[in-house]
């Protein structure tokens, strides 16, 4: 997902349409997890080859994610609630611009992207020691 992110921003960068690196990433590591969130506030400036970049990393996250809860999903007679699931799954993200946060706070939500959707972040709040303790 790395190695593919840092690639799939290059376009963005390339072109000049956004001009700093970081916010490239942003843009294509929020379409390559389908969260939604975005750096530009006008979208339908950018150039057609580049909105159609865009549009196909977002098209791209959102069949990877489905392909992958279809293949590996509970499959059984009895409902349940697997579709439910599903649809809350593909639900759409955040509406907010991005483009006033710092260049810190874009990078820890690019970690946070990652790790959601490569299920680390869930996998270190099991084993904190602190999700444990009675209160």
């Amino acid at each position: 997902w790395i190695f593919m992110s840092l690639l799939g921003c290059l376009p963005f960068f390339m072109s000049g349409e956004i001009p700093n690196f970081l916010d490239a990433l942003f843009e294509i590591v929020s379409g390559f997890t389908t969260t939604g969130a975005s750096v530009l506030s006008n979208v339908e400036g950018l150039s057609k080859g580049i909105l159609y970049w865009r549009s196909f990393s977002h098209w791209l996250g959102g069949m990877g994610v489905l392909v992958f809860l279809l293949a590996v999903g509970e499959r059984g007679d009895k409902g349940s609630g697997f579709t439910l699931h599903l649809l809350r799954v593909e639900s759409p993200g955040p509406t907010c611009n991005f483009g006033i946060f710092s260049w810190f706070s874009k990078l820890i939500l690019i970690f946070d992207m990652l790790a959601g959707r490569l299920e680390i972040f869930p996998m270190l709040i099991l084993v904190n020691r602190s999700t444990w303790r009675r209160r």
